[in-house]
């Protein structure tokens, strides 16, 4: 409900209207809530600062680079956008473990500088993974722990997203979910 609202609110935000709110009830025999949830989307058409400018400028250039990486093919700029909210960026040092094999896998990582080593029973490699490519999706889409060790191979850079914004936006991009 609270997704179709945003959705509603920012596709409400296009026109020259500063501010476009929503509101729903979320009472009913199934949540107990008896309460209203109201969301007000504030068009950016209204002044902003020069920080508030030069972060959607960095935005826009990361969204433009992501554009060129297997996942976000399908997808047009704006979507990546929308997408980027949702991700936090981590640097790991050179030979850093970033998951363990039995780990619960809470994340989805997509590597944005550096590379890192899938490493499978008994040390053996199974593969290396460097700019644009993603892992630690299998166990959130299946639900299973972690089936292999991943470790940096060199000073590494990665965007993550929480499992619980991967499971939205996959329900979100339907392009998403011919990837995985």
């Amino acid at each position: 409900d609270i997704m179709e609202a945003l959705v509603k609110c920012q596709g409400g935000g296009q026109s020259n209207e500063y501010v476009v709110e929503h509101a729903f009830y979320c009472s009913g025999y199934m949540s107990g809530c008896p309460g209203k949830v109201t969301l007000q989307f504030i068009s950016e058409k209204r002044k902003i600062g020069k920080a508030v400018a030069q972060k959607a400028s960095a935005e826009s250039d990361m969204a433009h680079e992501l554009i060129n990486f297997s996942i976000f093919k399908t997808l047009a700029e704006p979507e990546i956008r929308e997408l980027l909210s949702f991700f936090k960026t981590k640097k790991f040092r050179r030979n850093e473990i970033i998951l363990r094999k039995g780990d619960r896998g809470e994340k989805l990582y997509i590597i944005m500088a550096g590379s890192v080593e899938i490493i499978g029973d008994y040390g053996v490699s199974i593969s290396v993974l460097g700019k644009g490519e993603v892992f630690g999706e299998m166990s959130l889409l299946t639900g299973s722990p972690v089936s292999a060790k991943v470790r940096t191979v060199e000073d590494t850079t990665v965007m993550y997203m929480y499992g619980n914004y991967f499971r939205m936006m996959l329900n979100r991009f339907s392009p998403l979910q011919m990837y995985f």
